[in-house]
């Protein structure tokens, strides 16, 4: 059986699971539902403040949200956003450089924005199939 995705969202929305919070952002984000997508993405960074793709999704979701009022506010909370992922735990994460990238190009930067894109092509070559975390034991 094939749940819509308000069904869906529903039925689960007492979920406390941070990566599937992040999975129905996405899924909101892919259809188009912007302000599902934004709460999501917040609901996620409630469980843990300093998440990645919870972070980055939620850039994501700001800097491509069609309705959007107050542009140069949305762009300099998406830019505050990637800044801190891209400066703690998420320096490695090739989504957050490429829409900080983003944001630097409509900040008329392209200086900046092409060093973005640089350093997340590079990432994106040197990209490991599993985590790191897969790899080392994890009692160290």
């Amino acid at each position: 059986m094939i749940l819509s995705t308000k069904t869906f969202i529903q039925r689960y929305s007492t979920i406390k699971s941070r990566n599937l919070i992040i999975q129905l952002g996405t899924l909101n984000l892919d259809r188009g539902h912007h302000s599902e997508a934004i709460a999501n993405f917040q609901r996620a960074l409630l469980y843990v403040a300093e998440y990645p793709p919870a972070i980055v999704g939620l850039a994501e979701a700001i800097l491509t949200q069609p309705e959007d009022k107050d542009i140069a506010s949305s762009q300099h909370r998406a830019e505050v956003l990637l800044d801190s992922v891209t400066r703690l735990g998420g320096w490695d994460s090739s989504a957050a450089w490429f829409w900080l990238g983003e944001v630097y190009e409509r900040y008329s930067m392209p200086v900046k924005a092409a060093e973005c894109w640089t350093y997340c092509e590079d990432l994106e070559e040197r990209k490991p199939i599993r985590e790191w975390l897969c790899v080392r034991p994890q009692w160290l």
